[in-house]
């Protein structure tokens, strides 16, 4: 029960809290919409609420230890090579924009995703005992498909071709993403790899 009140609950807040602000700013102050920030307040608020607490720590399983500090250093390299790109070609009008994929749009979603819901789910579902990574396979198809689903926010929620396609784009990442969680003991190499990936849409515009 309390996982489908979290899952219900990541949805309404992933996909509300923007269409909230977006209604009371009305078209004011469009830099708060870029930042992403209701969500960003959402997901650290149901990552503490589950007890997902520790996962920011350096990837602990399949680098090694200077591997792992090149992590959180690739995360930073791409916020400053992809947000330089983006103020060079738009002005420091797209600032906003490019901090907001990149930063607190990831650590939000991270949070929500791969944080709270796999962490949730895999306590309803754990991991085979005999398993050595760790791996909760329903949790991570759980986490992948709630992150599919609230791509269809991006298209008004209406079903279209393109965002069918971005779902079913983001169920397969997100499973993969919400893989690397338990593997590498971290929500940083999945960070990472979401920032790279919002680093690449921002620059394609």
């Amino acid at each position: 029960m309390a996982l489908i009140v979290v899952a219900g609950a990541v949805l309404v807040l992933d996909t509300g809290s923007t269409a909230l602000l977006r209604r009371l700013l009305a078209g004011r102050h469009g830099w708060l919409l870029d930042l992403h920030l209701p969500e960003l307040v959402a997901g650290v608020a149901l990552y503490l609420a589950t007890g997902a607490a520790g996962t920011w720590r350096l990837p602990s399983k399949g680098m090694t230890p200077r591997q792992a500090r090149l992590v959180p250093v690739a995360w930073l390299g791409v916020l400053v090579v992809a947000g330089g790109i983006v103020v060079a070609v738009k002005g420091w009008g797209g600032w906003s924009k490019a901090a907001g994929l990149i930063v607190t749009h990831v650590l939000g979603q991270e949070l929500l995703f791969r944080g709270a819901v796999y962490q949730l789910a895999a306590r309803v579902w754990p991991p085979k005992v005999d398993d050595p990574d760790g791996i909760a396979g329903w949790a991570v198809l759980l986490s992948g498909l709630l992150w599919g689903l609230a791509q269809f926010q991006y298209g008004g929620f209406v079903v279209t071709g393109p965002i069918v396609w971005m779902s079913v784009r983001a169920f397969l990442l997100g499973a993969i993403m919400a893989f690397g969680r338990p593997y590498f003991r971290s929500l940083w190499p999945g960070a990472t790899f979401h920032a790279i990936s919002n680093g690449l849409s921002v620059l394609r515009g």
